[in-house]
């Protein structure tokens, strides 16, 4: 992907926590492109040797860590050893994807707090450990992926809907909250997209395309440049917004 030399992300240092499922590889690949050096986090080695990849940069230039980003003390402890290893922490992007289908009478109350752990707490986690380092460094991007459902919606995925709306809400507080601070938190809300981790009835596919003013389903790719954009220090004047990706489904709505 051309980077314009405004959004260059030269030796910038980014954490990607999430897990190697959907976008994740796709992110970690855009970010190293622009010239960011990489720290993957997620529960396993697995999950973190998926993330990066797509990564265009040598082993010396990634950092594998293992963390549950669903529990406070493994959360501060990984971003302890990011800023050993670098001293600082430039931008965060927050990519928790846990979907699951079923009707809300039908949800147990493990299934909620599955739900909204890996959707919505570790996010909050990651946002409160990284944000002291930036705030207390003057400057940082925070990028939190989520979805249009967080803005719409849907039938049989009330807890996703809710988790999502969440993420769109906590970044409208915390772009408000630390942008004296010189850190910018924005969001990406992300449509329907085809990726091959999660697969989809061709039947199911065609009515969406037909659907979508795009007449096309999303793919990882589409959010990459944005999201370089977002986590550059070109992205200066936005502050607490969510970008949709969605080829017009929300307009279409």
């Amino acid at each position: 992907m051309p980077v314009p030399r405004e959004w260059a992300l030269e030796d910038k240092v980014a954490v990607v926590a999430g897990n190697g499922l959907g976008w994740s590889p796709a992110l970690v690949e855009a970010l190293s492109e622009a010239g960011a050096q990489i720290v993957a986090v997620a529960r396993d080695r697995a999950q973190t040797a998926a993330m990066l990849s797509r990564a265009s940069l040598s082993p010396a230039r990634t950092i594998q860590l293992s963390a549950d980003l669903t529990r406070p003390s493994d959360v501060r402890r990984a971003v302890r050893k990011v800023v050993a290893a670098f001293g600082r922490i430039d931008i965060l992007v927050n990519n928790p994807q846990r979907v699951v289908v079923q009707p809300f009478l039908a949800t147990s109350l493990l299934d909620m707090r599955r739900m909204l752990d890996e959707n919505l707490k570790s996010v909050l986690l990651c946002c409160r450990e990284v944000g002291r380092v930036m705030v207390a460094q003057g400057k940082g991007r925070i990028i939190n992926i989520t979805s249009i459902l967080g803005e719409r919606g849907i039938a049989n995925e009330a807890l996703y809907c809710a988790a999502q709306g969440a993420v769109i809400q906590l970044t409208r507080a915390l772009g408000l909250e630390w942008a004296p601070s010189g850190v910018r938190v924005n969001a990406i809300g992300c449509g329907w997209f085809t990726m091959e981790q999660i697969p989809q009835e061709e039947q199911e596919k065609s009515l969406l395309v037909r659907y979508l003013p795009s007449r096309r389903l999303g793919v990882p790719e589409d959010i990459g440049p944005l999201l370089v954009y977002l986590a550059s220090d070109a992205c200066d004047f936005i502050a607490g917004q969510t970008v949709f990706v969605d080829g017009g489904a929300l307009v279409h709505l």
